[in-house]
């Protein structure tokens, strides 16, 4: 299901709020939103929410996609060279304008996961 496992990444970075998905961040760099409001132990908490996030949809991508693991090492092989992806997608380009975003999501993702969807059907 290699169509599905394309239109699954393109989900998951955008679910995982990477950098060209990262919207939701853009008011707290005019003095708004939660990262300025948060501080000490609550911005924290944040911070370690998004790194389970970060790695429960990696295990989740490898589980669904990949087969899985036979062991732990291989487990966190896999999961780590999936959340590589991301990370390098994050560092290389901008960040989207909303509209951009939505139209690339609702474009591409759900095209290639509908003809995956028909190939496996």
């Amino acid at each position: 299901m290699p169509l599905l496992a394309i239109a699954g990444l393109f989900a998951m970075q955008a679910s995982l709020g990477k950098q060209p998905f990262e919207i939701y961040v853009a008011p707290a760099e005019i003095a708004t939103g939660p990262m300025v409001e948060m501080g000490g132990k609550y911005l924290g908490g944040l911070f370690v929410m998004q790194c389970f996030q970060l790695y429960t949809s990696a295990v989740l991508y490898v589980v669904l996609f990949l087969g899985g693991g036979y062991n732990w090492p291989d487990l966190l092989l896999k999961s780590f060279l999936v959340v590589a992806i991301p990370m390098t997608i994050a560092f290389l380009f901008p960040r989207y304008r909303t509209e951009d975003m939505i139209r690339l999501m609702w474009k591409w993702p759900v095209m290639l996961g509908l003809i995956g969807l028909a190939f496996v059907m």
